[in-house]
């Protein structure tokens, strides 16, 4: 220690703890060891399991003042977690809570949700600022079901309100019925949002999906994939069906002076949306041979 400058230990061990099959092992040779590679073995935390969401949250409980906080940059929750389990939203909550997320740059989740845990997870949510946030189905490919119910859409929403840092949001298999989980975005408390994806969503109103379009002049690109009006089994949502609702606007509406925007062009609006197919249905429903990008 004393004859290797820190800058390359902490080089070294951060090599050491990606390929170590018990990287926790490396924080028992010596303190000063632990020091260095704690913040780094922390810095990107995937969890695998229901388990082991409840053992960090134990261990976050049984840390003195004195040590230092788990703070990390990335945080995933996989597929492999169980989702049967109704109080896994809360217990993600829970952790977002106890953990130091203000250096905490993207947040991903692969987990379904459960109608009567919103108000669980509202909390944690919304003590978050990431700049990257996706939510999609562990679920396989080939089957298109609902991660996010209509009541965690909403809550969903009103968390990603207060997010300014944000810059990419994807949602994936999203059921939109009776609400829109984009009706927070605006320009003025998401200045840095550049990138939103809707896939594999039902129940979607064309309104809706284009609301970010709209306020938030200088997002880049809205993608929207296998994006259903109805149920899958009804009619995919088409670039026609954005302009028709972009024609009834009015230059000079309520809802655009209330957001303090203008109606934009339509030329310059459709070149920053896109609708696509990507899954398909073996039988029956639409398969969007149609599919008007080019409008």
């Amino acid at each position: 220690m004393d004859i290797i400058p820190v800058e390359l230990l902490e080089e070294i061990l951060a090599v050491s703890l990606h390929v170590h099959p018990c990287p926790s092992h490396i924080l028992c040779v010596q303190s000063s060891w632990r020091a260095i590679s704690q913040p780094i073995l922390h810095s990107h935390i995937v969890m695998r399991s229901f388990s082991q969401i409840c053992r960090i949250e134990q261990s976050l409980k049984d840390r003195i003042k004195t040590r230092p906080q788990i703070a990390p940059k990335s945080l995933l929750f996989s597929k492999e977690i169980s989702t049967t389990t109704p109080t896994l939203l809360k217990r993600i909550s829970n952790l977002l809570l106890d953990l130091d997320t203000r250096n905490l740059k993207t947040l991903r989740l692969a987990v379904n949700s459960h109608v009567h845990t919103a108000t669980w997870a509202y909390d944690g949510f919304k003590c978050v600022n990431p700049q990257i946030f996706e939510w999609c189905s562990p679920d396989p490919d080939h089957q298109l079901s609902v991660a996010i119910v209509p009541r965690i859409a909403l809550m969903m929403s009103s968390s990603i309100s207060t997010w300014s840092n944000l810059v990419s949001l994807k949602l994936t298999n999203v059921n939109c019925t009776g609400c829109n989980p984009f009706l927070h975005l605006h320009h003025t408390t998401h200045p840095n949002l550049r990138y939103i994806c809707l896939g594999q969503s039902v129940w979607v109103t064309p309104s809706a999906a284009l609301f970010p379009a709209i306020t938030l002049p200088l997002l880049e690109k809205l993608t929207l994939v296998d994006v259903y009006l109805a149920s899958i089994w009804q009619r995919r949502l088409r670039l026609s069906d954005l302009k028709e609702v972009w024609e009834n606007i009015s230059d000079h509406s309520t809802e655009l002076s209330f957001w303090g925007v203008s109606k934009p062009d339509w030329d310059t609006l459709k070149t920053r949306i896109e609708c696509k197919v990507e899954r398909q249905r073996l039988e029956g429903g639409d398969h969007g041979e149609d599919m008007d990008n080019a409008l």
